[in-house]
């Protein structure tokens, strides 16, 4: 998927400056009855170039979000597949939790004032 998103990417970028290059060089119709020379468009090519270029980050970002979730979960996996020793003993260290009861006798005749 890494791979798929990268070429994606980079394709995205080398057709946004090919278009940008192609669509700047194209004549346009609407010149030819406004009797304006015609010559490189360099609007209509950055257009294609700067979205080129933004779609292009956008996947090749993607692909490094997706690379380093990979390594984290293959990395996670490793350590969860070796449980070490050390762990076992810390566990059976501590004491059994949960048959302790909160009691709240000190906030039993506590009444809000306007500040709080």
């Amino acid at each position: 998927m890494v791979g798929l998103l990268r070429f994606i990417g980079w394709a995205s970028i080398v057709a946004g400056i090919a278009c940008g290059i192609f669509y700047g060089l194209r004549q346009d119709p609407l010149y030819d009855y406004l009797n304006v020379e015609e010559g490189f468009r360099v609007t209509v090519a950055l257009y294609w170039w700067l979205s080129g270029a933004v779609a292009g980050i956008v996947f090749l970002a993607l692909a490094y979000i997706l690379e380093y979730l990979e390594e984290i979960r293959a990395h996670m996996f490793s350590q969860q597949s070796a449980p070490s020793s050390l762990s076992r003993a810390a566990a059976a260290s501590h004491p059994e939790t949960g048959k302790s009861k909160a009691t709240l006798d000190s906030v039993k005749d506590y009444k809000f004032k306007h500040m709080d």
